[in-house]
Formats: C-alpha cells, sequence, structure tokens
C-alpha cells in the first residue's frame, strides 16, 4: 500500500512547538484533496468581485497567509501564481486529520518528541495531559470553535484546550490544491543564510538568487549576536515560509538549527569560537554592506562568550525525524574549519566537494544548486 507522508505543525501549551509525523493511505489523502478542490472551485466561482480578486493576486507576490474578503468570501495566496481558498481550507484541517485517523499516530510523536526533548523534566503535567488525550486536535483556525473541536479532553475531565494546529496552515496540501486548481507549481522559497563578516548581500546569495529561476531565494542580514540572531532567523524562516534553508560556514551553522526546515549547511563552522584568527575582539570591516547599508561591525568579549554558550547546545534541538531533514556539503580543500566528522555524528546525509571553504560560482553551480533542487523534490 502507498503511504503519504504528512509534516504538521503542533503546539502545546504556550510555548512548546512541534513540527511531526504522519503517515496516511495516499489513496485516502487522494480522496481528501480531491473533496477540497472541488470545494476551493465552488468557493472561488462564488467570489462575485473578481476584478479586484485579480488585482488583490497581483499586489500579493509572497508565500504567506493573507486573507482577504470579497463580497464575504475569505481568500489567501500560496504565491503570485496562484490563489486558493485559504479559510476553507485551513479551517478544515482539523477534521481531515480526524477523518484521516491520524490523532493518535500525531498525539504518539509529540510525546516522543517532548519526551526526547525534555530532558530536565520541566513538561511533565503537559506530557500527562498528552497522554491522556485520545483525539486532541483542536484547530482553532475559524470564528467558531465547536465546528473544528477534535478531541475528547483528558481522562481527568479537563476541557483545557492545550494542543493545537498551528494557523500556518499545512502548506503541502495548500501546494497541491494550487497546483491542481491553477496547473503552476508554487513557487518555492529559499532562505540563504552568510557566513561570517558576509551580509544579505552575498555573492553567494545573489548568484543563487539569479541563477535559480522559478525559486524565491531571500537573505536576510544575520545579527553579529548569536543570543539575537538564533531567535531572529527562527523567525524570519517562519514568517517566510522557508521550503529551505542554505548556509554557509558561520551561517551552515545557523542553518544547522533552522530544525522545522530542510537544510543545507556547507562548510559549517560548528566552533567559531575556536578560531581565534577569525574571531576576535575588535571592528571589522564587512565583505558587502548590509541591506541597510552598513560596513562594520563590532565583535566583543561577551559576544565571543555567547557564540561559545552555544556551540555547547547545537544539536538539542534535533528529533530523529529532523535529523534525516538536513545536509551537510564539506570541501576537501577546507583549511579554515572543518567540522565533517562531528556533523556526521548527528546526521546521515553527509556529501564531499572538491573546493576550498568559500565557494566559488562553479562549486554553487554544480553541487549545490542541483543538490537543492532534488531536496525540495524528495
Amino acid at each position: 500500500m502507498n503511504e503519504k507522508k504528512i509534516k504538521v505543525f503542533a503546539q502545546v501549551g504556550d510555548d512548546l512547538l512541534f513540527d511531526v509525523y504522519v503517515t496516511v493511505p495516499q489513496d485516502v489523502w487522494d480522496e481528501e484533496v480531491d473533496g477540497l478542490e472541488e470545494a476551493v472551485r465552488d468557493d472561488i466561482e462564488n467570489c462575485e468581485d473578481d476584478e479586484d480578486f485579480e488585482q488583490d493576486l497581483a499586489d500579493e507576490p509572497y508565500y504567506g497567509g493573507y486573507i482577504g474578503s470579497a463580497d464575504g468570501c475569505s481568500h489567501g495566496y500560496t504565491s503570485a501564481h496562484g490563489r486558493i481558498a485559504y479559510h476553507l481550507v485551513s479551517c478544515q484541517f482539523g477534521s481531515i486529520l480526524a477523518r484521516l485517523g491520524v490523532l493518535e499516530q500525531l498525539r504518539d510523536a509529540i510525546i516522543k518528541d517532548l519526551v526526547e526533548r525534555d530532558t530536565e523534566h520541566q513538561h511533565e503535567e503537559e506530557l500527562q495531559m498528552l497522554k491522556g488525550i485520545k483525539n486532541f486536535v483542536q484547530a482553532m483556525l475559524g470564528e467558531d470553535e465547536d465546528d473544528y473541536d477534535c478531541y475528547e479532553g483528558c481522562d481527568n475531565g479537563s476541557e483545557e484546550q492545550i494542543v493545537t494546529i498551528w494557523d500556518r496552515y499545512p502548506l503541502e496540501l495548500l501546494d497541491e490544491l494550487a497546483e491542481r486548481v491553477y496547473g503552476i507549481p508554487q513557487t518555492k522559497t529559499i532562505v540563504y543564510l552568510h557566513g561570517y563578516g558576509s551580509s544579505s548581500q552575498s555573492n553567494t546569495a545573489k548568484y543563487l538568487a539569479k541563477n535559480m529561476p522559478g525559486y524565491n531565494v531571500i537573505a536576510p542580514d544575520i545579527p553579529v549576536d548569536p543570543k539575537e540572531a538564533l531567535p531572529f532567523l527562527e523567525e524570519y524562516c517562519r514568517a517566510h515560509h522557508a521550503d529551505l534553508v542554505i548556509g554557509t560556514s558561520m551561517g551552515g551553522m545557523y542553518a544547522m538549527q533552522m530544525t522545522r526546515h530542510l537544510r543545507i549547511c556547507v562548510n559549517p563552522a560548528l566552533h567559531l569560537s575556536e578560531v581565534k584568527d577569525v574571531l576576535h575582539v575588535g571592528i571589522f570591516e564587512r565583505f558587502q554592506p548590509t541591506a541597510d547599508g552598513q560596513t562594520h561591525f563590532t565583535i566583543t568579549e561577551e559576544i565571543i562568550e555567547h557564540f561559545k554558550n552555544m556551540e555547547q547546545n547545537l544539536f538539542v534541538r534535533e528529533t530523529n525525524e529532523s535529523r534525516f531533514d538536513c545536509w551537510g556539503f564539506f570541501a576537501d580543500g577546507d583549511t579554515l574549519v572543518n567540522c565533517k566528522d562531528e556533523f556526521a555524528q548527528h546526521f546521515t546525509h553527509v556529501e564531499d566537494f572538491h573546493g576550498e571553504h568559500r565557494m566559488n560560482e562553479s562549486v554553487i553551480h554544480d553541487v549545490i544548486i542541483p543538490a537543492a533542487k532534488r531536496i525540495l523534490k524528495e
């Protein structure tokens, strides 16, 4: 029997976020998508203000959760090339999971993830509540919560709603629907994370954007202090719905920690604090100015200490599932940092390429771009 693997984003309580996988029979998944496709087409046909709707589409080129309203119909977009009935689909996702019969699968996956990550046992109460819930998924994505009540409550009789499906909605399902309805594959978003001393305007970022037509390649300016950089990048990748994160050197180290996404880490500098010739106190000139024109950055003793602290916890966020979503590429001539052996202790996908620490256009074109396209299709 062919199976479909679905990635589900969930939240337990106020601060525990999970991305877990469930599997369903492919024919059952296809049946659900068939039903939603029909509903999407009907919803669009019922939208009377179509001229304004087309203009809204042209004005909304990003991949995200914009919800507009035209004559009472709520809509959203997954790219400038396609529109779908966002509200219709996302509001039904909890019920879809119930019909697919994967609620216990989802519960057990979250429990397993929580047990593995909660080494200090700070979330015993949440764990016990999860264990007591039979059908626990509550997709609070609509106006009437009663329509999306998908669990029976805790064994202790509590009615507290502790598990929710994020309103980020199931992107894979929306992708499939948009391609069916509009006949155009969805634009995948790639986030590029630059190396130490570089910026969002790096030559690598520009080369990727130029040589990957059909992909949305974006790059942020990474804050200098890792204490600020790590949460910033997590939010950046989440907000832009990154399908793939590519990082080089320091950026590879940060990319590796974006565990909710597919990742490519090129010569990741896992212990930058130990490279004294690179990371030391002072004011330094960037290779390229940042997007807002900054040309220099400052390293302090405190920042170096923050790097050391972060490097002690590089792998704590990984789960058994997320370890298969990360690829490491290591140059045979990298004499600056070479963390291949350590990386290979935690991840399955480890590949070599001929080159040095800093990539040239040949490596990007012949190694990284083909790998990115392959990974996004897997």
